[in-house]
């Protein structure tokens, strides 16, 4: 079959602009967040297979605690619970003849940040063609644009000779990856993926790691003695292990390999503080001496690197610190981690997954995309690292994932829904 007319389909695109609204912002009306080790994505996977069944088409909608071989997966990443855990499914079966095609998003989403909102995170409004809610841009956007595609695609009257599936899984955030792994192993393999979390219409074809080690600096005076003096520590262990990393961040730049798509960054592989927590904060709280702080570190890496080596390289700097000074560290800081270790993952930029996508993006925009690496991990590395799966990554734009006022940029989620159209047939072949 030829190509449709896409002057046509990208009409009828635009004529759904109103109803990617609509089922977008009751997806964001409808917490699914995740505070680890539980989820709840139910009622949202429940929402989008209801609006799926409504278009004609048939669902899987499972808790992926009944997948038996999750359980004992090489990647069961145990700090997370999977029961009670919802994944959704919708497979397009092909005429034969074309490759298979998965298109993956997470109905999960982080808890509302700790910092204030100024609009109701559960409360979508549209202002100047951005929609704001929690989830909105990460990445419940692409959810709604995955409904579209599959309603113009079944009113139109469109058939791919490939399988394409559909899928909104549960446990991405906080580095869970149990949903789309639960996929796999339910017997949702493709020939390719996308993961269409959010990329400003930028095409990744490799995305960074992450190590995320939890340290805890403590002394072991705490309160106030009124018969003695104390001097306190902590301010100068901290003031030394916030030195220390930034010695650690210039010798993983000095010693990682880094891939031509990030050299352009002045910090390829940075070492990052996310979090400094030392006591309480108010006026119930009475002044004592703090006698411990907490660090959230971020440590990112680049395709072809080890995790596991990057873990024992930050292992060996932490338990440099009694070394390099004694006095203040009379043991390491104690360490743990409950995120699991993100891996890298990449596909070659002539790889024809990524031409292919490239090709579709510049008929629909009339420019050619960035093709780029993320600086972010995400599931991507579960297809590319364990399944012999090649999948890159592709999204619409917005801003503020995981803080306030998070949005998405309606625009963009209708020029997605267009590209991902010619994507589908051109990977896909029309029937």
């Amino acid at each position: 079959m030829p190509a449709p007319d896409f002057s046509r389909l990208n009409t009828r695109v635009d004529s759904l602009r109103g109803e990617l609204v609509r089922v977008l912002s009751d997806l964001v009306r409808t917490p699914t967040v995740q505070i680890p080790p539980r989820g709840s994505e139910k009622k949202g996977q429940e929402l989008l297979s209801a609006e799926f069944r409504k278009l004609g088409y048939e669902t899987d909608l499972y808790d992926i605690g009944e997948v038996k071989a999750l359980h004992t997966h090489p990647l069961r990443h145990d700090k997370h619970h999977i029961a009670d855990r919802w994944n959704l499914a919708v497979k397009i079966k092909g005429k034969g003849g074309g490759h298979s095609l998965v298109l993956n998003g997470h109905m999960d989403t982080v808890p509302p940040s700790e910092f204030p909102w100024t609009r109701d995170p559960f409360k979508p409004v549209v202002e100047q063609g951005r929609l704001y809610g929690l989830g909105s841009y990460d990445m419940k956007a692409s959810l709604a644009a995955m409904l579209i595609l599959a309603k113009v695609l079944k009113e139109e009257g469109l058939s791919l000779r490939g399988d394409l599936t559909l899928e909104s899984v549960c446990d991405e955030e906080d580095g869970g990856v149990h949903g789309t792994i639960a996929q796999r192993l339910r017997g949702y393999q493709a020939d390719a993926a996308l993961v269409l979390e959010p990329s400003a219409l930028v095409i990744n074809n490799m995305h960074k790691g992450g190590y995320f080690p939890e340290m805890r600096v403590a002394e072991a005076a705490a309160g106030i003695n009124l018969n003695r003096e104390f001097i306190p520590q902590l301010p100068k262990m901290l003031a030394v292990v916030l030195k220390e990393i930034e010695e650690l961040a210039k010798l993983r730049t000095a010693t990682a390999k880094i891939p031509p798509e990030y050299r352009h960054q002045q910090e390829p592989v940075p070492v990052w503080v996310s979090k400094i927590v030392s006591g309480l904060w108010g006026k119930s709280v009475p002044i004592a001496i703090a006698n411990q702080v907490q660090l959230l570190v971020y440590l990112q890496s680049v395709p072809g690197e080890s995790m596991e080596r990057i873990r024992e390289q930050f292992l060996e700097w932490n338990a440099g610190l009694s070394k390099k000074y004694p006095d203040l560290f009379p043991k390491p800081p104690a360490i743990e981690a409950t995120v699991r270790l993100m891996e890298p993952s990449f596909i070659p930029a002539d790889h024809p997954v990524v031409t292919t996508l490239a090709a579709s993006v510049e008929a629909q925009l009339g420019a050619r995309p960035k093709i780029q690496g993320s600086p972010a991990p995400c599931d991507m590395f579960v297809f590319n690292n364990h399944f012999n799966t090649p999948c890159a990554w592709f999204g619409p734009d917005g801003s503020n994932a995981h803080a306030p006022d998070e949005y998405v940029e309606l625009e963009s989620v209708v020029n997605c829904v267009k590209c991902l159209l010619r994507f589908v047939g051109d990977w896909c072949v029309w029937a």
